[in-house]
This record gives C-alpha cells, sequence and structure tokens, in this order.
C-alpha cells in the first residue's frame, strides 16, 4: 500500500503533466516542492488538482 504523501505527489506530477509541463520538469518540481512535505501542504493542491478533473475548469479558471 502507498502512502498517502506518495499518492498526493504523484497527483501533482500527473496533474503537472497534464497542464502541459514535461515529464522531467513535473518530477523535478515534485521532488523539489512536494517530496518530504507536511500533507497539510499538498493535500490541498492535489484536490484542486483532481477537482478540476473531475468537474472540469472554467475558461476564465485557465492562467493565460
Amino acid at each position: 500500500m502507498a502512502y498517502p504523501a506518495t499518492i498526493l505527489r504523484e497527483i501533482i506530477r500527473l496533474g503537472l503533466i497534464g497542464a502541459g509541463a514535461a515529464p522531467d520538469e513535473a518530477k523535478r518540481l515534485c521532488d523539489a516542492y512536494a517530496s518530504n512535505r507536511p500533507l497539510a501542504e499538498t493535500f490541498p493542491l492535489a484536490f484542486d488538482i483532481m477537482e478540476a478533473r473531475w468537474t472540469g475548469v472554467q475558461p476564465e479558471q485557465v492562467a493565460s
């Protein structure tokens, strides 16, 4: 069984890739900013990524 922190980090990494980041860049960003961080810091971002996946994103929500 994977640890919750690992699952959250993977959600963030895949969200970055889905948003257009290269896989190696997404891994680098997750290693720098999501690994070994408290769940209270990574959970909100992972939740927002999953919510966007489930409900979609309105055009005004997408950063230019």
